[in-house]
């Protein structure tokens, strides 16, 4: 793809299934960030990384993990080990009684032990201020430190910047794949799936989204 603009980017969301009102969010701040040298991987890298944002971002509509968790959807998720039966009756939406605890989920399945091992959170309440966040769902203290130290943005002091639409935004999640993403996942998406998503969930509308992007950028050449 050589061109960057706007008008371009309108283009390649539209084929990749994203609504208009998102279009018209995304498509001029990605044109003041994403460029021809953008991936060192070129249009290929491009494309999976368009395919795997598209994805964990519903399409550009979430920008953030709304933690809506049933007891049981709560439990499946994460593990008895990390949430109890009493705690997720206790956290999680019971219809009829109480809606779900977002930010109480939040420091719990975030927190502790855990959160300060895998994620770096420290404080009582890092596992909400830095739940999944962004096009790519960027989370925990540590991530948010490295994308405010590659970008320059303050995204430990004002968090919500990782979800709020803005060149902030997508710079973190940049940083995040250049961090995380090597030259050999290019050619097995299965373990590029599993280091977005550690379990590995959605690995195949990510590759028809993958799709869509290679064959929309093909087109554009010249």
């Amino acid at each position: 793809m050589n061109n960057y603009d706007a008008v371009t980017w309108s283009t390649v969301f539209k084929a990749m299934g994203v609504h208009q009102p998102e279009i018209d969010v995304w498509a001029t701040i990605t044109s003041h960030v994403i460029h021809k040298d953008t991936f060192d991987g070129g249009d290929e890298e491009l494309a999976q990384f368009l395919g795997q944002c598209v994805h964990e971002s519903d399409f550009f509509t979430s920008m953030e993990e709304n933690f809506n968790y049933s007891p049981e959807g709560l439990i499946a998720t994460f593990g008895s080990q990390r949430v109890s039966q009493a705690q997720a009756q206790a956290l999680g939406r019971v219809q009829g009684q109480h809606a779900a605890n977002r930010q109480g989920i939040a420091n719990l399945v975030y927190g502790g032990e855990w959160g300060r091992t895998h994620l770096g959170n420290t404080q009582p309440n890092d596992g909400w201020d830095f739940r999944g966040s962004g096009w790519i769902q960027t989370t925990g203290r540590d991530n948010f430190a490295r994308a405010e130290k590659d970008t320059g943005f303050p995204f430990t002091s004002n968090p919500d910047l990782m979800r709020q639409p803005g060149v902030q935004a997508l710079q973190a999640q940049i940083s995040w794949w250049k961090r995380n993403i090597t030259m050999e996942m290019l050619t097995d998406d299965v373990a590029l799936r599993k280091k977005v998503n550690t379990k590995g969930l959605g690995l195949d509308h990510t590759r028809s989204l993958t799709t869509a992007a290679r064959t929309v950028i093909s087109t554009l050449q010249g």
